[in-house]
């Protein structure tokens, strides 16, 4: 009878599982001579999806259904500690759509040298249970969990799918450092795409830019790796969400928090002492950004609650242009304005401006 409850246990928390934090089409991943599951979702990106966010490019596939929200599944390779990804289906092509994203280069294997982050793969797509109601194939359904840098594979972990389950099972320090990876880099890009606070002509607004993520991250290449509370960071870890200051067209950084967390009731916040990173910060002005360059919107407005969803309603929608940290150029577009649904023609300077965004 305790072995039955073990096995139910073990059943309840694999499904409990998928249904709150992996419920999309798995990608496939080719490794040590094993067709594995590459989970997908949204504490799992594709290491595709990751492209897309870190190259500025917006996909080209379109959602499949509510179970494949990215619009393809993605096939991938480890071969001498290398992360390739070699076949992209879309299920309304049976040809390789490689093409879409890299050209001719997606003729072969594409090493995915922009991917940094664990990738979490595993066999147990189907448990069997023989007559007695005991899995046949417990002991060899287990998860690899694998920590990838700039595409090179740098450790990995196969743990057990019953040790996985088990919460109480104490693990070993290499398991429960890697699912603890697992769980900083999850929460970092989970809070990764989010909008700056900024204080602009005695209003609160958002600064918004292309990326979808705090302009800080400008400062460091948009390389999250080099973002020194990256998922690495074991001590102080999270995405940056920064709060910005205008005094005489001047930009100044004057508060940077770090955002964790998978609630979707919203991040849990540490500041972060300016000095730690910039040394000439000062309480008075914070730090001058003379490094923020490119082409923003600041949005005026408020946040209106529809049930369990809240969204923002814009009262004012303002185009600007920083060279070095000063604004140089301004122009208001008005509370309607939508990237993905533009309804009007602006003049040619404002176009030329959101052309560059």
């Amino acid at each position: 009878m305790k072995q039955k409850i073990t096995i139910l246990f073990i059943i309840l928390a694999i499904f409990m599982a998928r249904a709150f934090s992996t419920e999309q089409e798995p990608d496939i991943l080719n490794f040590q001579e094993q067709k594995l599951r590459l989970q997908t979702g949204w504490g799992d990106p594709s290491p595709l999806e990751t492209y897309f966010l870190q190259n500025n490019k917006k996909s080209p596939f379109r959602m499949l259904s509510s179970a494949n929200y990215r619009g393809f599944i993605a096939t991938w390779k480890i071969e001498n500690d290398k992360l390739y990804l070699t076949y992209i289906d879309n299920e309304k092509s049976k040809k390789n759509q490689m093409y879409k994203v890299f050209g001719k280069k997606g003729k072969k294997a594409v090493f995915a040298d922009w991917f940094s982050g664990v990738i979490v793969a595993d066999n147990f797509s189907f448990l069997e249970v023989d007559d007695n109601g005991k899995i046949k194939n417990l002991d060899s359904s287990f998860s690899y969990y694998i920590y990838v840098r700039k595409g090179f594979v740098q450790n990995y972990e196969k743990i057990p799918i019953f040790e996985l389950a088990n919460k109480n099972k104490e693990k070993s320090p290499r398991t429960q450092e890697m699912l603890s990876l697992n769980q900083r880099y999850i929460s970092y890009y989970f809070r990764l795409q989010s909008n700056d606070s900024i204080y602009y002509k005695n209003q609160e607004g958002r600064l918004t830019r292309k990326e979808g993520t705090s302009p800080i991250l400008s400062y460091y290449s948009e390389d999250n790796l080099l973002w020194p509370y990256n998922w690495e960071n074991k001590e102080k870890s999270g995405a940056p969400h920064c709060t910005w200051n205008v005094a005489d067209k001047k930009i100044y950084l004057t508060d940077i928090t770090l955002h964790t967390g998978t609630r979707f009731a919203g991040p849990d916040k540490t500041t972060i002492p300016l000095s730690e990173l910039f040394k000439d910060a000062n309480t008075k002005n914070g730090h001058f950004a003379d490094w923020l360059n490119g082409i923003f919107i600041i949005q005026y407005g408020h946040d209106v609650e529809e049930g369990f969803y809240t969204r923002f309603e814009a009262s004012e929608n303002i185009l600007i242009s920083i060279k070095n940290g000063i604004i140089v150029k301004e122009y208001a577009l008005g509370k309607n304005f939508d990237f993905s649904n533009r309804q009007k023609q602006y003049p040619p300077e404002i176009e030329a401006l959101l052309k560059q965004w």
